[in-house]
């Protein structure tokens, strides 16, 4: 397991402007959540695209990011302490620097979606910083959410998650 600051200076570098501008997690999102729910972009990047995009769409979204990649007044350093309807992980389970990492990311994500809420997430064939596969990704998501778990037609490998039970 990598310490904690070298993990968290780790994954900062791996922000991309060009490749956030191209999320297609966020545009997912506006078509299946609706205006009043609870949305957390869990990662959303040091820019926090996916969460200015969906605010833009008239959607509450919260910001989550973690060091030098964290900015006041965009990011709520609370985020993790509320519930939310939907929960969406865009570029950020491939930058995990290894597997246990990357459970962490999907346990941490999965406690603050909402019972009847849901996560959706998706796993970039590139770049990919640790051994998992997207089976691996695939098998991890339905036992963590009971079998309640759809593929998105998407470029990259992407589910959509509902939470039955706490």
């Amino acid at each position: 397991m990598v310490c904690e600051e070298y993990y968290t200076r780790l994954v900062n570098q791996t922000y991309s402007k060009m490749c956030s501008k191209k999320q297609t997690l966020p545009k997912i999102i506006e078509q299946i959540a609706k205006k009043g729910d609870k949305i957390l972009d869990f990662g959303a990047g040091k820019d926090a695209f996916g969460t200015k995009y969906l605010r833009e769409s008239g959607f509450d979204v919260t910001a989550h990011e973690i060091g030098e990649n964290f900015v006041e007044g965009l990011h709520d350093p609370d985020a993790l302490e509320s519930y939310y309807d939907v929960v969406f992980i865009s570029n950020v389970l491939n930058i995990q620097p290894d597997v246990p990492r990357l459970l962490d990311i999907l346990s941490d994500a999965k406690a603050r979606v909402n019972v009847g809420g849901m996560l959706v997430c998706n796993f970039p064939v590139k770049p990919r910083h640790n051994d998992a596969t997207t089976d691996f990704v695939e098998t991890a998501l339905r036992l963590a959410f009971n079998k309640n778990i759809q593929k998105i037609k998407n470029y990259s490998p992407t589910w959509m998650c509902v939470k039955t039970k706490r």
